[in-house]
């Protein structure tokens, strides 16, 4: 029986405003037209240039603080830029890390994210886990949703991921039983870690990006209800 429910952050609750999490979507306040059409000619380079600064953001994840994050992302960008071949001043490079920490705007929450945790918070304890940094709690609590929550497990807490132990540290920190507890998210490499670990996977599919899959799917929380009565 589902006792609790386990809930990834983006494409289930939330999505970057930019349409990519590493990008600011205020780029051309933040860089200026020049530095944006140089992005735009180097677009083809950029998708390993975030790989690329992403392998740093990796190696240096275990964070306890926003000023710490931002240090991270400050030097995350300039191997961005360096990888790209863009000269660009100290202050760029600040704008694109401070609206990536501390900016709430970066992110939006789906209509159904508070609705959708408060009417599941009736029958199920609710938890929040993500491959996230630190200002994601500060963004949860000032759009409602933090109070809602019976835990919230991230994993620059840990310096584990998805893909590592945070299932694991999920289970202990919070004394799940994986057999009672439903996991969503809209990643389907995410559904099969959990499953091995033992969790009901179940798939978040809001823009039907998954025509064919193994998993049960739904495109909004209020499927979650419904989906659970498939799992008995």
């Amino acid at each position: 029986m589902i006792k609790t429910i386990v809930l990834d952050l983006g494409g289930v609750l939330a999505y970057p405003v930019s349409g990519n999490w590493f990008i600011p979507y205020n780029l051309l306040k933040a860089a200026g037209m020049g530095i944006l059409i140089k992005l735009a000619i180097k677009k083809r380079s950029l998708n390993h240039a975030l790989v690329t600064g992403y392998e740093h953001l990796k190696k240096n994840h275990l964070l306890d603080n926003e000023d710490e994050e931002y240090k991270q992302f400050m030097q995350f960008y300039k191997i961005i830029f360096k990888e790209l071949k863009i000269n660009v001043n100290e202050k760029i490079i600040q704008n694109f890390a401070k609206t990536i920490v501390y900016d709430d705007y970066s992110l939006k929450f789906y209509d159904d994210a508070v609705s959708g945790i408060r009417e599941l918070k009736d029958e199920y304890k609710v938890i929040i886990m993500a491959d996230a940094w630190p200002s994601l709690k500060r963004v949860l609590k000032n759009n409602g949703i933090l109070e809602l929550l019976d835990g919230l497990v991230l994993s620059c807490n840990y310096n584990e991921r998805k893909a590592g132990k945070l299932f694991e540290i999920a289970i202990k920190e919070h004394n799940l039983l994986p057999e009672d507890t439903l996991y969503v998210d809209d990643e389907t490499d995410n559904l099969s870690i959990a499953e091995k670990a033992g969790f009901r996977p179940l798939l978040m599919d809001r823009r039907s990006a998954n025509p064919d899959t193994q998993y049960t799917k739904i495109n909004n929380l209020d499927g979650i209800k419904s989906a659970i009565a498939q799992f008995g």
